[in-house]
């Protein structure tokens, strides 16, 4: 038998409950963020299925420095996942007005205003955060549009 070491003694360790560090959730509302990384990955599932993940960090107000990560699938073995995660990224895309990114550190800085909503967990079971929608205070034009209107705030 191996002995095995964590590097810390669990038993006069004191328990953190919350992984983030702070039981607080951040109300629900709008927050101005900016994505401070953005990273392609693989799923687990599927061999050649893969998402983009963006790391949103709040910039202002009592939550400045709090981060939230929201999940585009991109290429997903279901249909319904991967149009919605296309089309997601592709409002972000529009949000921050570049819909051609050359990098991931173009898709990142640019801030934006999202909405958190606090979801259940279904994997945990408990309540975490969660990027709900985003819009820039910037108008963009679609290219289905005439005319820009104005966000709805």
């Amino acid at each position: 038998m191996t002995n095995f070491d964590l590097g810390f003694d669990p038993r006069v360790t004191p328990v953190i409950e919350s992984f983030e560090g702070r039981k607080e959730l951040m109300p629900n509302g709008v927050y101005r963020a900016k994505v401070t990384s953005a990273e392609r990955k693989p799923t687990k599932q599927c061999p050649n299925c893969w998402f983009w993940v963006l790391q949103f960090t709040i910039v202002e107000g009592e939550f400045a420095g709090r981060s939230l990560h929201f999940r585009f699938n991109i290429v997903n073995s279901t249909p319904f996942a991967e149009e919605r995660g296309r089309g997601q990224l592709c409002h972000y895309l529009h949000c921050i007005g570049n819909l051609s990114p050359q990098s991931e550190a173009d898709m990142c800085g640019v801030p934006i205003m999202i909405t958190v909503a606090t979801r259940k967990n279904t994997f945990t079971g408990s309540n975490g955060e969660q990027v709900e929608s985003m819009v820039n205070e910037i108008i963009h034009v679609d290219s289905c549009r005439d005319q820009a209107e104005p966000m709805p705030w």
